[in-house]
Formats: structure tokens, sequence, C-alpha cells
């Protein structure tokens, strides 16, 4: 039989604060599933808008912060409302589970009694590895303020990771060598905040070409103009080249 094609699609290529983009996450359609990677709180109205919330079987999140996890309170009772009942994997660093419970609680005190899904709930280590039916999903740590996990998924002999938040550590760079499409958070131009990566890190990265290609995501609201131009200048001058991209909100790849 021949191996059904991996759509991924950027739901949202943004920060924290931009108004223009939604936060950071992703969407991988397995055909009749999906995982969502990262669910901050400008990420279910964009999945609503596409009906791209009703196939998705698993939540990973990278980090706790709220533009890459607190859109998992309204996704979980809407599903509530949609009469949802097939069971929700929700699967992130240790402390997954009080976390969402939590948030939950706080969002909608005692909403969860009334669910007529399951939420199966797995924790990944620093360096882990867990199977989700066909893909491999395997973690390492960055350097973030707060415990941040990079992804790398791979299925059919294809790849991408995710960076979550911050700098990669060295188990975060081996885990991401050769991979197909590497997303890289680049918060700033300069190298210059602790718990972030730079374009001036990502090039670096890019010249190495130990990642087959990069695509950008995450940057600052006032770092998107300058970056953006100084990419399109290096482009022009052939500097860099098409591995290494910018992302954008509905930017698909298959594999």
């Amino acid at each position: 039989m021949e191996p059904t094609m991996k759509k991924l699609k950027v739901v949202g290529n943004g920060e924290a604060f931009t108004s223009s983009l939604c936060n950071t996450s992703f969407r991988l359609d397995l055909g009749g599933s999906a995982i969502l990677i990262d669910c901050g709180y400008q990420v279910p109205p964009k999945l609503w808008e596409e009906e791209d919330h009703t196939d998705i079987d698993l939540i990973l999140l990278t980090h706790f912060h709220a533009d890459h996890s607190f859109g998992v309170v309204p996704l979980l009772v809407r599903y509530l409302e949609e009469k949802r009942t097939k069971p929700l994997n929700i699967w992130g660093p240790k402390g997954v589970e009080s976390f969402v419970t939590k948030i939950l609680n706080l969002g909608y005190p005692g909403v969860s009694k009334y669910f007529k899904y399951q939420i199966e709930f797995s924790e990944f280590e620093e360096i882990d590895e867990k199977h989700f039916g066909e893909v491999q999903i395997r973690s390492a740590p960055t350097v973030h303020s707060i415990p941040n996990l990079t992804y790398r998924l791979d299925f059919n002999g294809s790849s991408f990771s995710v960076s979550g938040d911050g700098k990669l550590k060295p188990e975060a760079m081996a885990l991401v060598s050769g991979v197909g499409i590497h997303f890289q958070e680049t918060y700033e131009l300069l190298d210059e905040i602790p718990s972030h990566c730079s374009f001036e890190e990502v090039l670096q990265m890019h010249n190495a070409g130990t990642m087959r290609s990069i695509g950008i995501t995450h940057i600052a609201r006032h770092a998107v103009e300058p970056l953006t131009t100084l990419h399109n200048k290096l482009t022009m001058e052939n500097k860099i080249d098409g591995n290494l991209f910018l992302t954008y909100p509905g930017q698909s790849f298959e594999f």
C-alpha cells in the first residue's frame, strides 16, 4: 500500500503579541487525523475558520507559555459543545497534565465533568521518543526562560522539526541534524536575548548545512520588518538560498 500523503500547515508564525499574525502553531494532517503542535490563545479561531480543529487527535505542546498553550482551553470546551466522543491526546513536557487541568479549571471551573471524550496525557522527558501511529516523535531541550522542548517528527522517510522557543542546546542540534525542514523561532536580528534564538544564529545554522532547510517563525513584532528586509537583501545577493525561508500563516508543505 502506498503511504498516505501528509500535509503540514503553518497555522500561525507570530510571537505572543503580534496583532496581524497568529501565535506560532503547526498542524500535520495525517489523513483522517491530525497533530497540532502548540496552541496559543490566538490559535483556536484560526482553526475554526477552516474547520481545521475537527480531526485533531494529538495536541503536542513545546512549553507552557500562554502564546503556546492557553488556546487549549477554548478548544477543549468547543469539543464539548460539538459533542466530541473520540479520545484526545495532549502530550508535552513534564507537568502537562497538571498544567492543562489547572488552566481548564480556571477558565471553566468543573467543565471537564461534562466531557464525553477522554483526554489522554503523556509527558516527554528532555530526551525522549514516542510514537503516534506511524509518526515517530523525538524531543530535546532548548535554552528558554521555562522548560521547552524541540520536537522532531519522522514518518514515511520524511521529517520536520519545530523549536518551540529558545536557543537549541547541543542535544537539540543533534536531534534536528539532517531533518527535512526545521522551523526555528527567530525572535531578534542579533544574539542579544539569552532565552530566544536570533537571525544571526539561524544564519550560522544555515551555513553549517546540518539541516536541509530552515523556516523562520516567531519573529518579534518590532523585528519583522528589519529581519524581512535583511533576509530579502541576502537572498538577492545570493548569500542565502531558498533553503532558509520566512514562514507565513496558511503556508503548507506536502510529504
